[in-house]
């Protein structure tokens, strides 16, 4: 995505459907050589990483990506040299994972690798929309045992969406970012496990469906309306809450303040625009920020200086 994407985690896809907020929806293109084509998707946005064995190979990003199903999709696989992780953030499937049948629903992550065989199952009438990361590295295996989420684990996260903001942040980074910073992937794909390592299963829990719709509402609006924003407490107002509730909701379910989350817009935006070759101060100003604290804030939620990014759309587009 990416305040942060949860127990994510980046949501509706399709047309006639509406996008899934902050989603960047690519008609299919065919895949590199040698990657693995998925049957029936009708939609996705992907990115892969070639494996340097020069680089630190503790946790390597091979690729990763968002897709929308289509009613037919089934993708079975019984044999997998990486680890793959999956969020769900829409439709209904089943999966079948070590000899177990699961439902899938929005909130349902699940992951799977060398040794475990895994079955994908999108319902006809309403396919599945998906987050997935595929990587590997001499520590994969122990990293996802330490947060309890192992290849053949399949669990529900319920209503915590920092899940689905932080893959799509990753999958956002993954598509920009050039090569030689792909370690941003890695350090991403902790966050992740991070999270995952937090998550409760959420099975038998129930659902604050209001709260959750409330909070989604004015999460849309901060990301549909980051550049115009100036405060949050107008933006609470514009959503008919208090700002105090607002807050509360923001960490409720995404764990971030509404003020970070509205941070991690406005940069994602500015990014955009420094990768088109638009000038720092310029961004700055229409983000009605000066520059210098600009620099900052840019620099604290990418970990490189708005310079870094200035062009990288047009390089990408010569180089490729």
């Amino acid at each position: 995505m990416a305040g942060m994407n949860s127990g994510l985690l980046l949501a509706e896809l399709a047309a006639p459907m509406p996008p899934r907020q902050g989603a960047r929806l690519e008609v299919e293109k065919p895949l590199r050589p040698g990657a693995i084509s998925l049957p029936n998707v009708v939609q996705a946005s992907r990115f892969h990483l070639p494996f340097d064995s020069r680089r630190d190979s503790e946790l390597v990003i091979l690729g990763g990506g968002w897709e929308h199903c289509g009613p037919g999709y089934v993708n079975a696989r019984t044999y997998l040299p990486n680890f793959f992780l999956e969020l769900i953030v829409g439709g209904c499937g089943q999966l079948h994972l070590e000899g177990r049948t699961y439902p899938l629903a929005e909130g349902v992550a699940f992951s799977y690798g060398p040794g475990v065989a895994c079955r994908i199952a999108a319902a006809p009438s309403n396919p599945l929309k998906k987050f997935y990361v595929e990587f590997s590295g001499s520590a994969a295996g122990t990293l996802l045992d330490e947060v309890n989420f192992g290849p053949g684990t399949c669990r529900k996260t319920g209503a915590d969406l920092e899940l689905e903001h932080a893959f799509d942040e990753l999958v956002d980074e993954g598509k920009r970012l050039p090569e030689a910073l792909s370690s941003v992937c890695s350090l991403r794909l902790r966050i992740i496990l991070a999270l995952l390592g937090k998550v409760r299963d959420a099975s038998d829990g129930r659902n604050p469906i209001r709260a959750l719709g409330t909070y989604r509402r004015c999460r849309n609006y901060l990301e549909q309306n980051a550049v115009s924003i100036r405060t949050i407490a107008g933006a609470a107002q514009h959503c008919h809450i208090d700002p105090a509730y607002l807050s509360r909701l923001f960490m409720r379910f995404g764990r971030l303040p509404p003020h970070q989350w509205l941070e991690r817009c406005r940069m994602r935006y500015a990014a955009k625009c420094l990768g088109t070759g638009r000038l720092v101060r310029e961004v700055a100003d229409e983000l009605g920020i000066d520059s210098f604290h600009f620099s900052r804030i840019f620099k604290r939620v990418y970990g490189r200086p708005p310079s870094a990014f200035r062009g990288m759309n047009q390089f990408k587009q010569r180089d490729g």
